[in-house]
């Protein structure tokens, strides 16, 4: 009945997760991969710069979570998540950090940060800490919960940890080596266990390189790098979490020294690189090495897979495409990195034929992003995101259960059993894509034997088919009518209870029709309001916890009147003085006509009382009515909603809600001067109401009682006595009035061009007015017959003659000036059109004594021009000149002498 999927690895209910939680990674400076397509696509968005720690981690489908430093945490959108600085690891720790899912909670994960080594010591300062990060937070983008972080579990370390998934398959193993001892510590349902189980096993004594543990659980490699270096083989016990059995394996020079490991997808091979070390200085050659774990002798089966003189240490990282990827750095005393990773394409195979691709992927994506590198580090996983996996889909009790394996490799065939014998013949298939239909819920063990090529693998897990809900059906919800027509509101989920009484509750969605029901489409978006107009019959959706459903039916019945939603009486009054106060929103209501129009709204059914209540708590305990004739809104100052309560007096069905508004105005408030002295001068002078205290509806009035304006400013165009009343609600009026006087207008003497800076001959011709030498007062200036403004500056002013008017308003000034802005036109088309047939000098009327001279381009004198005249035709001697630029000198009588060029232009 229900398609739900789940990820099964060996038990149910268990820790769900597939090979896509290593899909993306990020790593180096600015590098990036992400491998949901089956290849490597490169990613240039990731803000990780780092020379080898680094982390990164998936949901199952793919999606981005978050990655890591080991210092800072970003969110899948690349910002620093909140609290996500200050974590204990460090960019230079071989493996600075490791992130672990939260057993038993999906939307939680712990990242264990290992510190870089002390200078002074192997040993790091900080140790082995775990943050929690919580992907509930910050809407769904996930934060580093406060409280949750840095918890340290050992004080110091080296740069190692790895991590697998428990046989349990409820809980992992974090691992690390330091110094002589491995430490696994378990974390489950119950958190991480701070007590670890440890090991006794050789002594390193360096930090450095990588530490991996095999999908399979059962082998642990150890890089030991250094001037004192090994690689150590150990046996894992995956249920205890015990090492033993060491093996040291060795290269085909003493000088390799050994950096990264990790082991192919079936636990059969691994691999190692290694490059030399002189003092502290890290040297090629790199070299890439291949041990046969099921070799009787595995250090004899060691094989040279690649070797360059370029390149230097790098790690080592298996990818869910079943290659493995390397790091290819040029380090020598400093980090450095390169464009390029390598890759073992055929990982599984021997020697050689492992197919080792060298400068395989560009990180750069050809060169476009040049300051990405690949540098000494790649991201860790738990090895367990790459064991073969079987998939279960369809899960529910009655459903056809689909089964599959999730694995790199394609399986050759695969041979099903159920574990539920009851089917008979059923039980088994060999089909690559299984189905089984299972005879009853419970648990069922699920064995597949897996075929790849000469591979065989077999995979078990316990599949849970669930119960579905049980209900009742059909059930019917009876409603009161609420306008006599035989429809009404119903909430559908006051069904819930009716249908099921299963606990913990299943969640019921309400659809239209069974086929929308089953398949879980188009549910009705608002259930607590649906009418019965739309259909007498819907259908519920039941789901329990585990995901399975089934439906039921449920008949929609009215049998009374309820009060139409739609219906709302409104009474509107003006703040009253009786207890003191106009101003506080509370006023006397006589509200009993809505009796009337309530039982009008409800006719022709009869036989009902109406009452009227403060609250709807009070109406349905019929307590404290209220008496429509004489109230006062005291409780709910300007805007009150009266509950209506409906009774039947004939059946138990009664309707209420908020059907009646009171609404209180408050009486205008505003200032009026009582007098104003204006100046009816060139511009219409203002009155205005001031502090308004709400937004108002006016009236202005003049001497005769004529209507003047309805705006809080009005213009005034003598003297008088000016009245304003100002509106709000219904009858809520204020009237105030003032005594207009004029003075006359008296002219400014002392304004003439010397108040005047011009700016012309220019792309942006300006006239600037100085009213230095003028009253001090209140100024507004005029160009032409333009509005007055009270900026003394004018922009764009176009060459000519021009009248500036200035005002000054408190005391009644007033003056005029003329103005000439020279102009200089870029050209001139002589063609009789009526438009630029002639040059000349614009503005220059007004110095008439100025003159003007038009040469050739070889500086001969073409035409002296009369600064009153025309201007220049285009002719010289009677005879049309051709199209060309030619020259001016402008000599003015203000003393400029403008000098340029323009263009004479015949179409």
């Amino acid at each position: 009945m229900k398609s739900i999927f789940f990820l099964l690895l060996v038990i149910f209910p268990s820790i769900l997760f597939s090979q896509k939680e290593a899909a993306i990674w990020y790593f180096g400076q600015n590098a990036g991969l992400d491998f949901n397509s089956g290849a490597p696509v490169v990613l240039t968005d990731g803000q990780l710069d780092t020379f080898e720690g680094c982390a990164t981690i998936s949901d199952y489908l793919g999606n981005l979570l978050f990655y890591t430093d080991g210092v800072s945490v970003w969110d899948n959108t690349h910002n620093i998540m909140f609290n996500g600085t200050g974590l204990l690891g460090n960019a230079s720790s071989t493996q600075s950090a490791i992130i672990v899912p939260k057993p038993s909670n999906p939307n939680q994960y712990y990242i264990f940060t290992v510190d870089d080594r002390n200078p002074a010591s192997a040993l790091s300062t900080n140790g082995i800490n775990y943050t929690t990060v919580d992907m509930t937070l910050n809407g769904g983008l996930g934060d580093v919960i406060p409280t949750e972080k840095n918890i340290n579990i050992i004080n110091q370390a080296y740069e190692k940890i790895t991590g697998i998934k428990h046989p349990d398959n409820n809980s992992f193993w974090v691992i690390s080596f330091i110094q002589n001892r491995f430490y696994s510590w378990r974390v489950d349902a119950a958190g991480v266990n701070p007590i670890p189980i440890t090991s006794i096993v050789s002594n390193a004594t360096d930090s450095r390189g990588y530490l991996k543990v095999s999908p399979d659980g059962t082998k642990i490699a150890c890089a030991n790098f250094g001037n004192t270096n090994s690689l150590m083989l150990y046996d894992f016990n995956n249920t205890t979490g015990v090492v033993t059995n060491e093996i040291q394996l060795t290269f085909d020079d003493s000088a390799d020294v050994p950096y990264g490991v990790e082991f192919s997808e079936q636990s059969r091979k691994l691999y190692v690189t290694t490059c030399h070390l002189s003092a502290s200085q890290i040297m090629p050659p790199a070299k890439l090495y291949q041990f046969n774990l099921l070799s009787p002798t595995i250090n004899t089966s060691r094989i040279l897979i690649h070797s360059n003189n370029t390149n230097t240490r790098g790690g080592l990282q298996l990818a869910i495409d079943g290659k493995i990827y390397r790091a290819l750095s040029i380090s020598t005393t400093t980090q450095v990195g390169t464009n390029y990773l390598g890759v073992i394409n055929d990982p599984e195979a021997d020697g050689l034929a492992c197919n080792y691709a060298h400068d395989a992927i560009d990180v750069t994506v050809g060169g476009l992003f040049p300051t990405h590198k690949v540098v000494e580090g790649l991201p860790p996983f738990l090895q367990s995101f790459f064991l073969t996996a079987i998939t279960a889909d369809e899960v529910c009790f009655g459903d056809t259960t689909q089964f599959a394996v999730n694995t790199s490799t394609p399986p050759t065939s695969i041979v099903w059993d159920f574990g539920d014998p009851t089917t008979g013949a059923n039980n088994a298939s060999t089909d690559i894509n299984a189905s089984h239909v299972f005879s009853s819920a419970g648990v069922f063990t699920v064995n597949a034997t897996i075929t790849s090529g000469a591979t065989v693998n077999t995979a078990s897990v316990e599949v849970t088919i669930f119960s579905i809900p049980t209900v009742t059906s059909p059930v019917n919800l009876v409603q009161c009518d609420d306008d006599t027509d035989g429809f009404s509101d119903f909430n559908l989920e006051e069904a819930n209870t009716l249908i099921s009484t299963e606990s913990p509750a299943p969640t019921i969605t309400y659809f239209e029709d069974q086929i929308n029901a089953e398949a879980n489409t188009n549910a009705i978006s608002n259930p607590t309001v649906f009418s019965n107009s739309t259909m007498s019959t819907v259908w519920a959706r039941i789901e329990n916890t585990n995901g399975c459903f089934t439906t039921a039916e449920v008949n929609l019945q009215v049998i009374s009147t309820n009060i139409p939603s739609d219906l709302m009486i409104t009474f509107n009054q003006c703040d009253d003085a009786i207890d003191g106060d106009s101003t506080n929103g509370i006023s006397l209501f006589d509200f009993s006509s809505a009796t009337s129009q309530v039982l009008n709204a409800l006719l022709p059914e009869t036989n009902l009382t109406v009452a009227y209540y403060e609250t709807i708590a009070e109406a349905l305990a019929e307590i404290n009515s209220i008496d429509p004739t004489n109230y006062r809104n005291t409780s709910t100052p300007f805007n009150q909603q009266i509950v209506v309560r409906v009774d039947n007096t004939l059946n138990d069905c009664f309707g209420l809600g908020y059907h009646v508004t009171l609404n209180v105005t408050n009486t205008p408030i505003f200032d009026l001067a009582s007098t104003a002295i204006v100046c009816l001068s060139a511009t219409v002078p203002t009155i205005s109401i001031e502090n308004p205290a709400d937004t108002y509806t006016y009236e202005w009035r003049n001497e005769l009682n004529q209507v003047i304006g309805n705006t809080e400013e009005v213009e005034v165009f003598s003297e008088g006595l000016y009245t304003v009343t100002a509106s709000s609600g219904v009858n809520c009026t204020t009237s105030k009035s003032i005594q207009v006087s004029a003075i006359p207008s008296t002219e400014l003497v002392d304004f003439n061009n010397s108040n005047i800076q011009i700016q012309d001959n220019s792309n942006n011709n300006t006239i600037t007015v100085n009213t230095n030498n003028l009253p001090t007062g209140n100024y507004e200036y005029a160009l032409d017959a333009g509005d007055f403004q009270t900026s003394n500056v004018f922009s764009n002013v176009p060459a000519g003659l021009h009248i500036v008017t200035i005002k000054e308003l408190e005391n009644c000034l007033e003056g005029k000036t003329e103005v000439s802005l020279i102009g200089i036109p870029n050209f001139f088309t002589p063609n009789n059109d009526g438009y630029n047939d002639t040059w000349q000098v614009s503005g220059i009327s007004f110095q008439p004594a100025s003159n003007v001279y038009v040469f050739d381009r070889f500086g001969k004198l073409i035409a002296i021009l009369d600064p009153l005249g025309p201007g220049w035709d285009g002719y010289y001697k009677g005879n049309p000149l051709p199209s060309t630029d030619y020259w001016y000198k402008v000599e003015l009588e203000d003393g400029r002498i403008l000098k340029g060029h323009f263009s004479l232009i015949r179409n």
